[in-house]
C-alpha cells in the first residue's frame, strides 16, 4: 500500500419572535382569567364556610401563595422558551454562513473511492512511533498504517493491501501513539470537509459534510475558505 507523509503547514428569526410574542400574549389573559376564577372560588369558600368552625386564615394564604407560585413558574417557562427559540434562530442564521466552507473536524471523514484523504494525525509529542487506524461505519478496523509521529499531515491513499480502493463511504480515523513499544494514547485524527447543509436538532446545530457525514457545531475546530480550482 502506498502511504505518503508530508510536512504542512433572517426571516426565521422574525417568525419565531412573532410566534413567541403571540404565545405570550395568548397565555397572559389565560393566567389572569384563571386567577380571577381562583379568587371567586376562594371568596365563595369564605362566604360558605361554617361560622362555628371557620377555616384558618393561614390556609387561604397558603392557597393564594401556591397559585402565585404556579403563575410565576408558567411565566418563567414561557420566557425561557422564548429565549431558547430566539437563540436557536440566531444559531441557525449564523450556521447558514458556514455552508460551502471547509470545516476542520475530528475523526469522521468521507472517502469517495478515489481521492486520497489528507489528515492531521495529532500524534502525541512523546511518541517515537505512530499508527493511523482506519475504521468503517460499522466500527470495524479496515486499515492500519505506520506514520511519522512528527508529521503534521499525512495522506491516506484509500488502497487495501492488494492495491484496490476501499469502498466509497464515511470512515473514522484515529492516531495511536507509541513510546518504547507501549501505547501512549489513541486520539481522533482531524481533516477538512466541505459543509453542505446546516440543520437544527435537539442537541444543537448539526452540520452535514461530504457523503452525509454529520457533525455538531461544537465539534468544528477550524474553518477555512475552500481552495479555488484553477480552470
Amino acid at each position: 500500500m502506498d502511504f505518503m507523509t508530508t510536512q504542512s503547514t433572517s426571516p426565521s428569526v422574525q417568525s419565531n419572535s412573532m410566534g413567541a410574542n403571540t404565545s405570550s400574549s395568548q397565555t397572559s389573559p389565560a393566567i389572569n382569567s384563571d386567577f380571577e376564577t381562583f379568587l371567586k372560588m376562594l371568596t365563595t369558600q369564605m362566604q360558605n364556610q361554617d361560622p362555628l368552625e371557620p377555616t384558618d386564615s393561614t390556609e387561604f394564604t397558603a392557597q393564594l401563595a401556591q397559585f402565585s407560585a404556579v403563575e410565576q413558574q408558567v411565566l418563567t417557562n414561557e420566557t425561557l422558551a422564548t429565549v431558547s427559540a430566539q437563540l436557536a434562530s440566531l444559531s441557525s442564521t449564523s450556521m447558514a454562513g458556514w455552508i460551502g466552507m471547509e470545516a476542520r473536524v475530528a475523526g469522521l471523514a468521507h472517502f469517495d473511492g478515489a481521492t486520497p484523504v489528507e489528515l492531521y494525525p495529532m500524534a502525541n509529542e512523546a511518541a517515537d512511533d505512530a499508527y493511523l487506524i482506519v475504521k468503517d461505519e460499522n466500527g470495524d478496523e479496515v486499515d492500519r498504517v505506520k506514520i511519522d509521529p512528527s508529521a503534521e499531515t499525512v495522506t491516506w491513499d484509500g488502497l487495501d493491501e492488494n492495491g484496490q480502493p476501499f469502498p466509497e463511504g464515511n470512515y473514522v480515523f484515529q492516531t495511536q501513539s507509541m513510546a518504547e513499544g507501549k501505547e501512549l494514547d489513541t486520539v481522533l485524527a482531524e481533516t477538512y470537509t466541505r459543509i453542505n447543509e446546516a440543520q437544527a436538532s435537539t442537541g444543537g446545530m448539526v452540520l452535514i459534510g461530504e457523503g452525509g457525514a454529520k457533525y455538531l457545531s461544537v465539534d468544528i475546530v477550524g474553518l477555512r475558505e475552500p481552495a479555488k480550482v484553477e480552470s
